[in-house]
């Protein structure tokens, strides 16, 4: 079983637009209150269950190099630079990644 583009797709734009509401917040609650950092609640537990439900479709590597990880914290949902990755696009290269190590690419 595999989870729907679609699906995949919302999950990541969620986790995107709760990320980015999370440090507008932060960021706001820390200039009214004059204080660095102030958040009263964590969404990193929830953040953290949906990128696990999605590492049940695709899982990390040998070495434990998490693509999603990757794709939402280390380069901002897909932006490096002048350079943009979609999460449809994440979705496509996953699967393809996956098709490849299962050996199902390129069987007629």
């Amino acid at each position: 079983v595999m989870i729907l583009k679609k699906d995949f797709i919302e999950i990541i734009d969620c986790m995107r637009d709760q990320y980015n509401f999370d440090l507008a917040y932060t960021y706001g609650m820390s200039e009214l209150l004059d204080a660095e950092n102030v958040s009263p609640y964590d969404n990193s537990k929830l953040i953290k269950s949906l990128i696990n439900v999605l590492r049940l479709y695709f899982s990390v590597d040998l070495n434990g190099f998490c693509e999603i990880e990757h794709y939402c914290y280390v380069i901002n949902f897909g932006k490096l630079g002048d350079e943009y990755e979609s999460p449809e696009e994440l979705y496509d290269r996953l699967l393809n990644s996956r098709l490849l190590v299962s050996g199902l690419v390129g069987i007629c």
